[in-house]
């Protein structure tokens, strides 16, 4: 078993089952921001120290690893060890952007997922009401039965109730331990084995 955190937090186990609920409508995109001021690693990029809360959350969420199609980083403090990294990703018909540096004034984690019927928002530094569900999208109207130039082209801004849905605040770092003895006492094939770690090391390896 290897200890990827995040996967115990009831946070990102409410998005994984709301983000299956057919009401938020299709995936259109996603961005996961981490940045911090240090700690500076001097052995690895920040990519490759941060990115891998990030690439486990998505594996948790969706099964999968996105493919790495763009890889932008800046070395700042140190030649040929990035401090601040931008990955792009794409997922079947959408997009995902993980956010890494550790050269910020503010700590950040975020994770804002992007739907047809809805946004939503996981802030880790909220002290309370860490998911917020924005009722907002924005799409063009179909005017497919129209001549082009009856109607104007202008996308629409929907915009809707928002609510925070009163999620019971765990402590991921001893749920996971739980799990983990568990795991040893009833012989149980953990989520967070060797293949779902590799699939995290290969992408890492090619972002390093």
């Amino acid at each position: 078993m290897f200890g990827y955190i995040y996967l115990f937090n009831n946070n990102i186990k409410f998005l994984k089952k709301y983000i299956s609920n057919i009401k938020i409508g299709k995936i259109l995109y996603i961005k996961f921001q981490r940045q911090n001021l240090g700690p500076v690693r001097n052995d690895v990029s920040a990519s490759y120290d941060l990115s891998s809360h990030d690439l486990s959350i998505f594996l948790f969420l969706f099964n999968r690893i996105p493919k790495l199609i763009k890889n932008t980083s800046y070395s700042i403090l140190k030649k040929n060890i990035a401090d601040i990294s931008n990955l792009s990703f794409k997922y079947k018909n959408f997009y995902v952007d993980i956010n890494n540096s550790w050269l910020n004034p503010d700590k950040i984690r975020r994770l804002t997922i992007i739907s047809s019927n809805k946004m939503l928002l996981f802030d880790e530094m909220e002290s309370i009401n860490k998911i917020k569900i924005f009722n907002k999208y924005a799409q063009y109207p179909k005017i497919s039965h129209f001549d082009n130039n009856f109607f104007n082209k202008k996308a629409k801004i929907y915009v809707g109730k928002n609510f925070s849905p009163q999620i019971k605040q765990n402590d991921s770092l001893q749920d996971e331990m739980k799990y983990f003895f568990n795991c040893i006492k009833t012989k149980k094939r953990p989520i967070t084995d060797l293949s779902f770690a590799s699939k995290i090391l290969k992408t890492l390896k090619k972002i390093n």
